[in-house]
């Protein structure tokens, strides 16, 4: 079982040990205020990198990975203002990652075409105006309709649901999800048609909508209290999506409701303040799927995947970025945090024999 002790003060030991295994510490400057991040290969060399959007500068920083663990601060460019969220996917079909990036308090999505080597521009169709009320929280780019052409998918909270821009641009239509899909939603083929089925979080439930072929069915309630983010991954080793809601507000639970058909609620989980963001991955390499759960002031949480055991993780700060990727191969994904309320942020990096020496990172 995962057991991690998190802080973000410089006077904290540069590793420590997680359930018997050893975790290095690496201090990254992300940028002010809340941040958020996606991993991926961004400079086409294999390995694991990953990008940070930071709501106080604006901006959009790669940090590039050398295969085996240290992150190293490398390109900075103009991200909109006020990004709030960032997602890793190959927007132009070339081969390369690009970004797609929603801009809070403001009317549109920023989109940044990578090159493939560390570089971003910004996309010729960008800003991409949406007709989102209040404004975007978070974006994706996926294609829910399988033409080959990936659609944006934005949050439209006032109005109840999803907006979906078709091919990225274009007249835009609402998917229902009947309620106030705040912030984070996810997809996931859970009847097996091949199209992605879309879970969001609700003021009182999670919703989800089967996707009929690109059309949506009405959205249809999922128990939950007060659910704040919502994430899809297979917890219980089944082979189907099962769903993680977590409620920032009432009764500051995280809950499991077994996939596909979330009829059964697997798991309650208490947490001692306002849950507000879930993250998926494999933590400790038995192909199981666990879930980290961070709140403002409130520590983290993990999840362990199959036996859904948790250990609380104390954080000095507060937590908001979350990201789970493997950043050294060693089949064991790696924790990333960033602190909402500093320019700070932690990857604590498993260790393996190839594992290099911890030291500050591009701390500022």
């Amino acid at each position: 079982m995962i057991a991690l002790l998190v802080a973000l003060f410089i006077a904290q030991p540069d590793t420590v040990v997680l359930a018997g295994v050893p975790f290095t510490l690496q201090r990254l400057d992300a940028g002010p205020g809340e941040v958020n991040m996606a991993a991926g290969d961004f400079t086409g060399d294999g390995r694991m990198d990953t990008i940070a959007v930071s709501a106080g500068s604006h901006r959009l920083t790669l940090f590039a990975g050398d295969g085996r663990g240290r992150l190293t601060r490398r390109t900075s460019v103009q991200a909109g203002r006020n990004p709030t969220s960032v997602q890793a996917v190959d927007l132009n079909g070339d081969g390369h990652l690009d970004a797609v990036i929603a801009n809070h308090e403001t009317s549109h999505v920023t989109l940044l075409h990578g090159d493939g080597a560390g570089g971003f521009v910004e996309a010729p169709n960008s800003p991409v105006r949406v007709d989102v009320e209040p404004h975007p929280h978070v974006a994706r780019a996926h294609d829910i309709d399988d033409d080959g052409v990936l659609d944006l998918l934005v949050d439209d909270r006032n109005r109840g649901g999803i907006r979906v821009l078709p091919g990225l641009t274009g007249r835009s239509y609402l998917i229902d999800t009947g309620g106030d899909p705040y912030l984070g939603f996810d997809l996931a083929d859970l009847d097996g048609n091949g199209f992605p089925d879309l879970v969001t979080p609700n003021p009182r439930t999670a919703a989800v909508a089967m996707n009929r072929g690109g059309s949506f069915s009405p959205p249809q309630a999922i128990g939950t209290l007060a659910p704040f983010g919502v994430a899809l991954a297979d917890l219980d080793h089944d082979g189907a999506p099962d769903l993680v809601a977590v409620s920032g507000e009432g009764s500051n639970d995280i809950e499991v409701w077994a996939g596909p058909n979330f009829s059964s609620r697997i798991a309650r989980i208490p947490m001692s303040r306002g849950a507000k963001l879930v993250a998926t991955g494999d933590l400790n390499g038995d192909d199981v799927d666990d879930a980290v759960v961070c709140g403002w002031s409130a520590g983290l949480l993990v999840v362990a995947g199959g036996t859904l055991t948790t250990d609380s993780l104390s954080f000095e700060g507060n937590a908001w970025g979350l990201l789970l990727a493997d950043f050294n191969a060693d089949g064991r994904d790696d924790l990333v945090v960033a602190d909402g309320s500093s320019s700070r942020a932690v990857l604590y990096l498993s260790v393996t024999s190839e594992t290099p020496a911890p030291n500050s990172g591009d701390r500022r």
